[in-house]
């Protein structure tokens, strides 16, 4: 049995941040192991195994006023290492904090081993600290990302010759992407139905979240002069648990009621499940995937495998992916209704979307939680 530490965000209803690294953290523990969490802005240390909490707090709650937490949460972080060094056979980061980067000797001293997790956001948000303390990362162990794109970027923050013997690509286990693989491309005029969406519309998904990184307006901005507007569906998925406010879902509601008619379109404004979300992306035959940034998401594989045909842009980093799959690139949106009606006249089409679909079936099945494990033997 192994002992494994992740610092991770701990969010309900996960014990860690996501399914997939919760995934990741039960096949561990079936096959024997003990695994922790420890959460830094909680402050709180998780057993999984045991279904133990412990509090690391030792500050009077009236302290927390303002940007002070901050400071307060580091010291707490100080404490809870000194408390667990040599502890643990393994210590996963999962997003590294600008924290973990100013006391690195501490992080390692946790564990014989270091691994770290990359997200595009670790790489995407920049700032004095993870510009200038990179300690950590060189005496790491393997440094972990879901594609070789994100290390095109990292190497421009880090000394190459030191990391490129801990570079480690591994694509997080996606365990709903099973519910994919029993469907056919028949079965898109069944879901189409189930939704109460006219068979002979074309549906095309619009983004994947409410953030303004999803770029609606402009997407939207385009669609209203595509030809026929009548003859289109549009599921626009919303769920956005950061916008408290509402304000942006209102926004752009008002938008697509405007420019794409009242029954033109479905907002969906709500957390989904993965059942719902695999029922949307069936009856859908076009998603528009037009982010500022991104790193690599896990829908434009549930897209290839509901056989939708992808539109995305240029500027994100997905050269790796474009090597093997067969979707449409554009480089400003204004081209976006011009590759709508290339799609649609395209006499491959179908010969693509079984190729794409057969790719990430192949690459990036939920069967890539065995060569996770194998980091930890």
């Amino acid at each position: 049995m192994k002992n494994i530490l992740f610092l991770v965000r701990s969010v309900p209803p996960f014990y860690s941040n996501r399914k997939d690294i919760d995934d990741i953290i039960f096949s561990l523990i079936a096959k024997g192991n003990h695994v922790d969490i420890y959460d830094t802005k909680r402050k709180l240390h998780i057993s999984v195994n045991d279904k133990i909490e412990t509090d690391y707090n030792f500050w009077m709650k009236w302290l927390f006023v303002g940007k002070a937490y901050l400071g307060l949460n580091f010291f707490v972080l100080i404490y809870f290492c000194l408390k667990n060094q040599g502890k643990y056979d393994f210590v996963q980061i999962n997003y590294c904090r600008e924290e973990f980067q100013l006391i690195p000797q501490l992080i390692k001293g946790l564990g014989k081993k270091l691994y770290i997790f990359f997200y595009g956001s670790d790489l995407n948000d920049r700032s004095f600290v993870k510009n200038n303390f990179k300690k950590l990362f060189y005496i790491s162990d393997k440094l972990i990302a879901t594609n070789r794109s994100i290390y095109k970027i990292l190497d421009k923050y880090l000394e190459k010759k030191r990391i490129d013997d801990k570079k480690t690509v591994i694509f997080l286990p996606q365990e709903h992407f099973k519910l994919y693989e029993p469907l056919n491309f028949s079965d898109k005029v069944s879901f189409k139905k189930q939704l109460g969406i006219p068979e002979n519309k074309i549906v095309i998904m619009v983004g994947n979240n409410g953030t303004e990184n999803e770029q609606h307006e402009k997407m939207i901005d385009q669609l209203q002069n595509l030809k026929n507007l009548e003859n289109y569906f549009f599921i626009i998925p919303f769920s956005n648990r950061l916008d408290t406010s509402g304000e942006r879902l209102k926004k752009v509601t008002s938008l697509a009621k405007i420019k794409l008619g009242e029954r033109n379109y479905k907002l969906i404004p709500d957390f989904v499940s993965h059942e719902e979300i695999a029922a949307l992306r069936m009856s859908s035959d076009i998603f528009l995937h037009l982010r500022k940034i991104d790193m690599m998401a896990a829908s434009m594989f549930e897209s290839n495998m509901a056989y939708c045909q992808i539109i995305t842009g240029d500027w994100l980093p997905y050269q790796y992916y474009l090597e093997k799959v067969k979707v449409e690139v554009i480089s400003e949106f204004h081209q976006i209704n011009l590759c709508i009606e290339k799609i649609l006249s395209d006499e491959k089409l179908i010969e693509k979307l079984n190729h794409n679909r057969q790719v990430v079936l192949k690459d990036y099945h939920y069967s890539v939680i065995e060569d996770w494990m194998k980091l930890y033997e």
